[in-house]
């Protein structure tokens, strides 16, 4: 336990060396991202959108009248899809309609990859990702191999579970261990010590 908590100060500080990247970088992508054209936002969620995502691809949740609500942002490749399948004729208004959407959601989709690899984004997000795995695949499995007797091993165990509150998926999707078993495991080592002994 002690051994895993001795590499735990160089993991935080390559999480916060990270984090700073991640956060200049964010910084800089909101100076140069476009502006999303009014034409290419839904109405409606329908077959040919997409959800508004920010950078960390989490539904961006805008405000109005004090509620929350998701846009939907016109997929420059489902409305092209759109016009084949339905064989929409470019002299018809809503042939002309579509292939405007999809002419404006298309720059808009270029734009917005310029922005996010002008910004840096990508490598301290990965980063972070690959430190988060680390965290919760290697310290987390090889914290839940032994159990807390100590308070010192019930800090590290804390320790584990606060660097691990941010979700983190691999490369292919899936989710990263979470520490969630850990603070179960913590909380009961915590009040077994406090209480005479570990239980």
């Amino acid at each position: 336990m002690l051994a895993i908590g001795e590499r735990l100060p160089d993991l935080a500080a390559r999480c916060r060396a990270a984090r700073i990247r991640l956060d200049e970088a964010m910084a800089t992508y909101d100076r140069l991202k476009p502006d999303v054209p009014l034409e290419i936002v839904a109405p409606t969620q329908v077959h040919l959108v997409e959800i508004e995502r920010g950078l960390d691809r989490e539904p961006i949740v805008h405000e109005r009248d004090g509620r929350g609500f998701l846009r939907f942002l016109y997929s420059s490749r489902k409305v092209k899809i759109h016009i084949l399948e339905i064989e929409a004729p470019r002299n018809m208004k809503e042939g002309r309609r579509l292939r405007r959407i999809a002419r404006l959601a298309a720059k808009y989709e270029k734009d917005r990859e310029a922005a996010i690899g002008a910004s840096g984004y990508r490598e301290p997000g990965l980063a972070l990702t690959h430190l988060h795995i680390e965290l919760q695949d290697d310290f987390a499995g090889a914290a839940r191999a032994v159990k807390p007797l100590t308070m010192q091993g019930v800090a590290i165990y804390a320790a584990i579970v606060a660097f691990g509150s941010g979700p983190a998926r691999r490369q292919d999707g899936t989710p990263a261990c979470g520490c969630d078993a850990l603070a179960v495991v913590m909380a009961k080592a915590f009040v077994g010590i406090n209480g005479g002994g570990a239980t």
